[in-house]
């Protein structure tokens, strides 16, 4: 969690890069950018929460989503061991749980 916020809020990435690091190119899914290593997701696609900071990983029955919601200044990460699980909605719904 502590990882998340800090990159999410671009702590740990070096000053030279933070201009670029959030310049996105982008995706296929709409409102979704992707900068430099880091997903930026605004609108419906952050479940209304403005504007989101991300990174997921995949391997056989293991699939994560760590988030940083500028907004909320929230971390949420979720982790599920079961392939077909939806970690995207876990964080949603935890953003619900804190959100205003």
């Amino acid at each position: 969690m502590r990882w998340t916020r800090l990159y999410g809020t671009g702590a740990v990435i070096p000053e030279k890069l933070r201009s670029e690091w959030l310049h996105t190119v982008p995706t296929d899914d709409d409102g979704v950018g992707y900068g430099l290593g880091v997903f930026v997701t605004r609108g419906e696609a952050s479940g209304g929460f403005g504007e989101a900071r991300s990174h997921a990983g995949d391997v056989a029955g293991l699939h994560l989503e760590a988030v940083y919601f500028v907004a909320l200044d929230a971390a949420i990460v979720a982790v599920t061991n079961r392939d077909g699980a939806d970690p995207d909605a876990l964080v949603l719904a935890a953003a619900r749980a804190i959100g205003p």
